[in-house]
């Protein structure tokens, strides 16, 4: 089975991952470049509650001198100060109008390149930020709204979310105003070879969803897909040993994992945690000292992280109901 970025899409309760909330990649200290990259080019939105973030973590003891939200649609990326991140992979964004999008990259002067498929239409923009994130952006399809039964329904121009149309308009907004993106489609972490199925297996057995094991159109390779909400999704893609050496000729092992996370919404918060409790994989998260819960008791109306180190690639939180939302991959109950 091949599969492309347009085929993934979910609709249903069954589905125990309702949304992407955010990714957390630390920026190292800010800078005009970095303005220039995520607000003038990519086009994401400032949200003013990062200051309230920044000093709620810092009265708690943490240590981060800076923090950035940066939102595009319903998604947003977190972008501290601290010593910067890398993604083992990439991550895709989605415009209702790439043509825009390639018109304020050139306006800036940030280089991307531009990925045709076999009749020479556009796939994908790619494009890194100023610590060299990568970043694929893709035009989102025109598709009939059919998991209603209705055909006069598009969903161009609708936000990424738990539902197959959200508006695109200001009602519906995230703090800070209207942004150029429409939302976070996927984020895609290389794996080693023959691990794709085990991934799947973890994700399975812990949060009772339906990852599955398909081979990428583009590269051939083993991925597991994690599907996320409506037209969202968590990959891991499995990267051959060559393409390592060729990465990091003098090293044999895997690319270290250095912090990044990414948080979602799950549904049986509960069950999730007790699982994930009974088999050792609690975890609290030291640069974020006012998020510190070891019971559900200690959950209510607060915040509960907690990890699995996966693979070595990335973090795997899980966070109640609250209001403020901060670093994990983290799974929240709405």
């Amino acid at each position: 089975m091949s599969v492309s970025n347009a085929d993934f899409i979910y609709v249903g309760t069954s589905n125990p991952f309702v949304i992407f909330e955010h990714v957390n990649i630390n920026s190292g200290p800010w800078s005009k470049e970095f303005d220039e990259f995520y607000f003038t080019a990519l086009g994401f939105a400032s949200d003013p509650r990062a200051e309230f973030a920044l000093a709620n973590t810092r009265a708690a003891g943490g240590t981060t001198e800076g923090l950035i939200w940066a939102n595009l649609g319903l998604q947003q990326l977190h972008l501290p100060s601290d010593e910067p991140q890398h993604v083992s992979g990439h991550i895709g964004l989605e415009y209702g109008n790439l043509s825009e999008v390639v018109e304020r990259l050139q306006l800036v002067g940030v280089p991307y390149k531009t990925v045709d498929d076999p009749l020479g239409r556009c796939m994908y923009i790619e494009t890194e930020c100023p610590v060299g994130n990568v970043f694929r952006l893709r035009q989102q399809p025109m598709s009939d709204d059919r998991a209603q039964g209705s055909t006069s329904k598009r969903i161009m121009g609708s936000y990424l979310g738990p539902v197959r149309f959200i508006a695109s308009t200001a009602e519906h907004a995230l703090p800070g105003g209207l942004s150029a993106g429409l939302g976070m489609s996927y984020v895609e972490l290389s794996v080693r070879e023959g691990t794709a199925a085990q991934i799947c297996a973890f994700y399975n057995h812990i949060f009772g969803c339906n990852a599955s094991v398909v081979v990428s159109e583009e590269t051939s390779s083993p991925m597991c897909v994690v599907n996320v909400g409506c037209r969202q999704s968590l990959r891991y893609i499995e990267v051959l040993s060559s393409t390592d050496q060729t990465k990091n000729p003098s090293s044999n092992s895997f690319p270290t994992y250095d912090g990044y996370h990414i948080a979602v919404y799950v549904n049986d918060f509960v069950e999730i945690f007790e699982r994930l409790q009974s088999l050792h994989l609690v975890y609290e998260n030291p640069r974020f000292p006012q998020f510190t819960y070891r019971s559900l008791e200690e959950v209510n109306c607060c915040q509960l992280v907690l990890l699995h180190w996966l693979y070595r690639l990335c973090f795997v939180f899980l966070q109640a109901r609250c209001f403020t939302l901060i670093p994990g991959i983290m799974f929240c109950i709405l």
